[in-house]
Protein backbone atom coordinates (compact mmCIF):
# COMPACT_ATOMS: atom_id res chain seq x y z
CA UNK A 1 0.00 0.00 0.00
CA UNK A 2 0.99 3.96 -0.78
CA UNK A 3 -0.52 7.05 -0.80
CA UNK A 4 -0.69 10.81 0.04
CA UNK A 5 -0.11 12.07 3.61
CA UNK A 6 -1.07 15.11 5.41
CA UNK A 7 -0.22 15.31 9.01
CA UNK A 8 -0.28 18.60 11.67
CA UNK A 9 2.82 18.94 13.57
CA UNK A 10 1.85 21.05 16.70
CA UNK A 11 5.48 22.94 16.66
CA UNK A 12 6.53 23.98 19.99
CA UNK A 13 5.56 27.19 22.28
CA UNK A 14 8.75 28.80 23.69
CA UNK A 15 6.20 29.68 26.75
CA UNK A 16 5.67 26.56 27.83
CA UNK A 17 2.07 26.64 26.70
CA UNK A 18 2.41 23.57 24.51
CA UNK A 19 -0.72 21.96 22.99
CA UNK A 20 -0.65 18.79 24.36
CA UNK A 21 1.17 19.20 27.87
CA UNK A 22 -1.72 18.14 30.52
CA UNK A 23 0.13 17.61 33.45
CA UNK A 24 2.97 19.25 35.17
CA UNK A 25 4.26 22.67 35.40
CA UNK A 26 5.11 24.80 32.52
CA UNK A 27 8.61 24.39 31.39
CA UNK A 28 10.98 27.19 31.71
CA UNK A 29 14.03 24.92 29.17
CA UNK A 30 12.94 26.86 26.07
CA UNK A 31 12.90 30.50 27.52
CA UNK A 32 14.79 32.88 25.04
CA UNK A 33 14.28 30.53 22.19
CA UNK A 34 12.06 31.75 19.42
CA UNK A 35 8.67 29.05 19.09
CA UNK A 36 8.33 26.37 16.16
CA UNK A 37 5.05 27.22 14.36
CA UNK A 38 2.63 24.44 13.81
CA UNK A 39 3.43 23.02 10.49
CA UNK A 40 1.32 21.45 8.02
CA UNK A 41 3.16 18.27 6.57
CA UNK A 42 3.31 17.15 3.06
CA UNK A 43 4.43 13.68 1.27
CA UNK A 44 3.44 10.28 1.26
CA UNK A 45 4.07 6.52 2.59
CA UNK A 46 4.53 3.17 1.65
CA UNK A 47 3.87 -0.09 3.55
CA UNK A 48 2.84 -3.38 3.66
CA UNK A 49 2.03 -6.32 6.38
CA UNK A 50 3.68 -10.06 6.54
CA UNK A 51 1.23 -12.02 8.57
CA UNK A 52 1.07 -9.99 12.14
CA UNK A 53 3.47 -7.64 10.80
CA UNK A 54 3.14 -4.50 9.65
CA UNK A 55 6.17 -1.91 8.17
CA UNK A 56 5.64 1.70 7.07
CA UNK A 57 7.78 4.64 6.15
CA UNK A 58 6.50 8.21 5.66
CA UNK A 59 8.16 10.80 4.24
CA UNK A 60 6.53 14.23 4.53
CA UNK A 61 7.88 18.18 3.87
CA UNK A 62 7.21 20.85 6.15
CA UNK A 63 5.00 23.79 3.83
CA UNK A 64 5.30 26.24 6.56
CA UNK A 65 6.74 26.30 10.10
CA UNK A 66 9.73 24.53 10.17
CA UNK A 67 9.72 23.84 6.68
CA UNK A 68 12.13 20.56 7.37
CA UNK A 69 11.74 17.16 5.82
CA UNK A 70 11.41 14.19 7.95
CA UNK A 71 11.06 10.22 7.39
CA UNK A 72 10.00 8.01 9.80
CA UNK A 73 9.84 3.92 10.07
CA UNK A 74 7.70 2.20 11.73
CA UNK A 75 8.14 -1.96 12.10
CA UNK A 76 4.89 -3.27 14.40
CA UNK A 77 3.16 -6.93 15.79
CA UNK A 78 0.00 -6.43 15.58
CA UNK A 79 -1.93 -9.32 18.17
CA UNK A 80 -5.74 -9.42 18.68
CA UNK A 81 -6.56 -11.07 22.44
CA UNK A 82 -9.83 -12.47 22.48
CA UNK A 83 -11.77 -13.34 25.95
CA UNK A 84 -10.69 -16.99 27.09
CA UNK A 85 -13.30 -17.48 29.68
CA UNK A 86 -16.33 -18.32 27.33
CA UNK A 87 -17.44 -14.59 27.30
CA UNK A 88 -18.25 -12.89 24.48
CA UNK A 89 -16.99 -9.63 23.48
CA UNK A 90 -15.07 -7.33 21.70
CA UNK A 91 -11.57 -8.07 21.25
CA UNK A 92 -8.65 -6.22 22.68
CA UNK A 93 -6.05 -5.17 20.06
CA UNK A 94 -2.40 -4.82 20.76
CA UNK A 95 0.27 -3.08 18.78
CA UNK A 96 4.15 -2.97 19.65
CA UNK A 97 7.14 -2.21 17.74
CA UNK A 98 10.14 0.19 17.10
CA UNK A 99 10.28 3.59 15.19
CA UNK A 100 13.48 5.53 13.61
CA UNK A 101 13.18 9.29 13.01
CA UNK A 102 15.14 11.14 10.75
CA UNK A 103 15.38 14.50 9.85
CA UNK A 104 17.03 17.17 7.31
CA UNK A 105 19.12 19.87 8.64
CA UNK A 106 16.05 22.20 8.47
CA UNK A 107 13.91 20.62 10.41
CA UNK A 108 16.80 19.24 13.28
CA UNK A 109 18.00 22.93 13.51
CA UNK A 110 14.67 24.66 14.16
CA UNK A 111 13.75 22.15 17.14
CA UNK A 112 17.74 21.18 18.31
CA UNK A 113 19.97 24.32 17.03
CA UNK A 114 20.80 26.93 19.27
CA UNK A 115 20.85 30.17 16.99
CA UNK A 116 23.07 33.21 18.02
CA UNK A 117 19.75 35.20 18.96
CA UNK A 118 18.68 31.92 20.86
CA UNK A 119 22.17 31.72 22.91
CA UNK A 120 21.71 35.26 23.50
CA UNK A 121 18.41 35.11 25.05
CA UNK A 122 19.35 31.45 26.75
CA UNK A 123 22.89 31.91 27.72
CA UNK A 124 23.18 28.57 25.95
CA UNK A 125 26.13 27.93 23.77
CA UNK A 126 25.48 28.15 19.69
CA UNK A 127 24.57 24.90 18.16
CA UNK A 128 23.79 23.98 14.36
CA UNK A 129 21.83 20.71 14.17
CA UNK A 130 22.88 19.01 11.20
CA UNK A 131 20.83 15.89 8.93
CA UNK A 132 20.72 12.51 10.45
CA UNK A 133 18.79 10.17 12.45
CA UNK A 134 17.00 12.19 15.38
CA UNK A 135 15.82 9.42 17.34
CA UNK A 136 15.45 5.61 18.00
CA UNK A 137 12.66 4.21 19.97
CA UNK A 138 9.77 2.14 21.08
CA UNK A 139 5.99 2.19 21.33
CA UNK A 140 3.17 -0.05 22.04
CA UNK A 141 -0.78 1.02 21.55
CA UNK A 142 -3.62 -1.16 22.73
CA UNK A 143 -7.39 -0.57 22.18
CA UNK A 144 -9.90 -2.44 24.38
CA UNK A 145 -13.60 -1.74 22.76
CA UNK A 146 -15.46 -1.09 25.93
CA UNK A 147 -19.20 -1.39 24.63
CA UNK A 148 -20.33 -0.89 20.45
CA UNK A 149 -19.40 3.31 20.63
CA UNK A 150 -17.12 3.75 23.64
CA UNK A 151 -13.38 2.56 22.83
CA UNK A 152 -10.13 2.70 25.43
CA UNK A 153 -7.23 3.18 23.68
CA UNK A 154 -4.12 2.91 25.55
CA UNK A 155 -0.23 4.52 24.26
CA UNK A 156 3.39 4.39 25.45
CA UNK A 157 6.27 5.38 23.97
CA UNK A 158 10.10 5.28 24.35
CA UNK A 159 12.63 7.29 22.52
CA UNK A 160 16.24 7.89 22.60
CA UNK A 161 17.72 10.85 21.05
CA UNK A 162 20.60 10.43 19.08
CA UNK A 163 23.60 12.25 18.86
CA UNK A 164 22.35 14.94 15.90
CA UNK A 165 19.66 16.09 18.86
CA UNK A 166 21.60 14.72 21.74
CA UNK A 167 24.46 17.10 21.76
CA UNK A 168 22.44 20.00 21.15
CA UNK A 169 22.76 22.56 24.43
CA UNK A 170 19.12 22.68 24.64
CA UNK A 171 19.06 18.90 25.38
CA UNK A 172 22.33 18.44 27.48
CA UNK A 173 21.76 21.24 29.56
CA UNK A 174 17.83 21.26 30.11
CA UNK A 175 16.40 18.23 28.88
CA UNK A 176 17.10 14.53 28.21
CA UNK A 177 18.29 12.01 25.80
CA UNK A 178 15.43 10.06 27.19
CA UNK A 179 11.61 10.94 25.90
CA UNK A 180 8.43 8.86 27.15
CA UNK A 181 5.35 8.90 25.92
CA UNK A 182 2.48 7.93 27.70
CA UNK A 183 -1.40 8.26 26.93
CA UNK A 184 -4.89 7.42 27.86
CA UNK A 185 -7.82 8.43 25.30
CA UNK A 186 -11.77 7.06 25.03
CA UNK A 187 -13.48 7.52 21.80
CA UNK A 188 -17.20 7.63 21.39
CA UNK A 189 -18.49 7.08 17.98
CA UNK A 190 -22.23 8.13 17.02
Amino acid sequence: MAGPLVKLDFGRKASGKNPFRVAGGRSQALQGFADVDSTLQAGGFVGGSWGAWQARLELLKGINGHEGFTGTLNLDYNMVITSTEGRRGPPTIVSTGPRLLWGNAGYNDAFFGVSSAAALGSGLPGYTAGAGLVSAGWSCAVVRPLSPRLTLIGIAGYDRLSSVAADSPLVQKRGSENQFTVGLFLSWSL
